[in-house]
């Protein structure tokens, strides 16, 4: 293997995991969303 096919494996390892980690915050977002929804509707009930 070439030195710059090193570098572009590596390139795109870090593009990978980069990706991964916004698709991660995404959901973690969207999850906090959807329990803050779900709090506020439990509390007009008890009112």
């Amino acid at each position: 293997m070439s030195k710059n096919t090193i570098l572009e494996w590596m390139m795109g390892l870090i593009v990978l995991g980069m990706a991964a980690a916004a698709f991660h915050n995404l959901i973690d977002n969207v999850n906090e969303l959807m329990r803050q929804k779900k709090i506020k509707k439990r509390r007009k009930d008890a009112n």
